[in-house]
C-alpha cells in the first residue's frame, strides 16, 4: 500500500521552505520529544520556527553580532522593536541592574547570563512577542555586510495597506482597512490587546477577569503576568 502525504521533510527544514517561514518539520516522535525536552542535538537543527519558541537563526545572529560588540561573554542579550517593550519587561521584573543600547532600528538590551533576569525576561519576549522580526534582522545584518542577500517582501507600493485590505475582505463588510491594527505577531497582538484592556477598565474599578472554556497555556500565563503587575497600574 502506498501513503501519499506531505513527504519526508528533514527535522528544522521550514515550509515552505522559505527563509521567513515558521512552520518547521519534526518529523518523528523522537525529534519531538527531543524539541520537548530542549534536547541541543534537536536545537541546532531548529533554525527557525515558531517565534514565541525558536529564536530565528538571523536573528541569533544578530544577537551574536552585538555580544561582539560589546566584548562581554557574560552577559546575554535581548532584541526589542521598540523601548516602550523594554521598559515594560524591566519594570514587571523589577530589574535593576541591566545595560541598553539603542540602535536605529531596535534595542538591545543585555543582562548578566544566567541570571533570573534573564529567564525572566527570556519569558516576557515569549509572552509579548515584543522581539524584532526576522526580515529586520536580515535588513539590519544586510545592511552591515553580515548577510548577502535579502528576500524579497513584495512588490506592492505600499504592502502595509495591501494586507489591512486583504484581512477587512475575509473579515466580511463589517470590517473596514482602517480600523485594521498590524502586530509583529499574534502573541503581541493578545498582548497588546489585553495589557490595555486591561489598564483601561482597572481605571474604571474592574479588577476581577473571567475566563470561560479553555484557553491556550500561553494566552493563561500572558493574562496572569500582566494582572499581577502592580508596577504597571
Amino acid at each position: 500500500m502506498s501513503v501519499c502525504g506531505l513527504g519526508e521533510f528533514a527535522l528544522g527544514q521550514a515550509v515552505p521552505n522559505r527563509e521567513h517561514a515558521v512552520c518547521v518539520s519534526i518529523p518523528s516522535v523522537s525529534d519531538l520529544v527531543g524539541y520537548e525536552n530542549k534536547d541541543p542535538r534537536t536545537m541546532s537543527q531548529m533554525n527557525s520556527g515558531y517565534p514565541r519558541f525558536v529564536e530565528h537563526r538571523l536573528i541569533r545572529k544578530l544577537i551574536q553580532l552585538e555580544e561582539k560588540k560589546a566584548g562581554n561573554r557574560e552577559k546575554k542579550s535581548f532584541l526589542f522593536a521598540n523601548n516602550k517593550h523594554c521598559h515594560q519587561g524591566l519594570r514587571q521584573f523589577s530589574i535593576k541592574e541591566f545595560r541598553i543600547t539603542e540602535n536605529e532600528e531596535y534595542i538591545c538590551l543585555q543582562l548578566p547570563k544566567g541570571s533570573t533576569a534573564a529567564r525572566n525576561i527570556s519569558s516576557f519576549v515569549q509572552h509579548t512577542g515584543g522581539t524584532i522580526s526576522s526580515r529586520l534582522a536580515e535588513s539590519v545584518l544586510v545592511k552591515s555586510g553580515c548577510f548577502s542577500r535579502e528576500e524579497s517582501i513584495s512588490a506592492k507600493k505600499n504592502p502595509n495597506q495591501f494586507a489591512r485590505e486583504v484581512i477587512a475582505q475575509v473579515h466580511g463588510s463589517g470590517v473596514s482597512h482602517e480600523r485594521i491594527l498590524i502586530c509583529s505577531s499574534g502573541a503581541n497582538a493578545f498582548y497588546s490587546l489585553f495589557y490595555n484592556a486591561y489598564r483601561h477598565f482597572h481605571g474604571k474599578g474592574k479588577t476581577i477577569w473571567i475566563r470561560l472554556g479553555w484557553l491556550y497555556l500561553d494566552t493563561i500565563e500572558t493574562m496572569e503576568m500582566v494582572s499581577n503587575n502592580e508596577n504597571e497600574i
